[in-house]
């Protein structure tokens, strides 16, 4: 019982593990979970700042917001560990482009 306890809570995502690491020099988004790695693709590939909205609708989800929170909560995540910069109007852009 004791070495199944441990398993689960050693495990990414548990115990206080962070699934996504902060961001560091060099870094890659190859280091970011599957679930992750589109959503940076798309806030990348923006012809300016993205809302969480335009992420969803991106990646094939709907606009209604129960199909929004889970990626607002993910760019919100991403931004927080320094791989996206979060504006106060709700958008998010790389950190190379912080103008808008």
């Amino acid at each position: 019982m004791d070495a199944e306890l441990e398993r689960v809570t050693t495990a990414p995502g548990a115990g206080g593990m962070r699934l996504i690491p902060d961001c560091g020099p060099g870094m890659s988004t190859d280091v970011l979970p599957d679930g992750y790695q589109p959503i940076m693709k798309v806030v990348t590939d923006a012809a300016g700042p993205a809302q969480a909205g335009q992420v969803s609708e991106a990646l094939g989800k709907g606009t209604l917001p129960g199909q929004v929170e889970e990626f607002r909560a993910k760019l919100k995540r991403l931004a927080e560990r320094g791989w996206l910069h979060h504006s106060p109007g709700g958008r998010f852009t790389t950190l190379g482009d912080r103008s808008q």
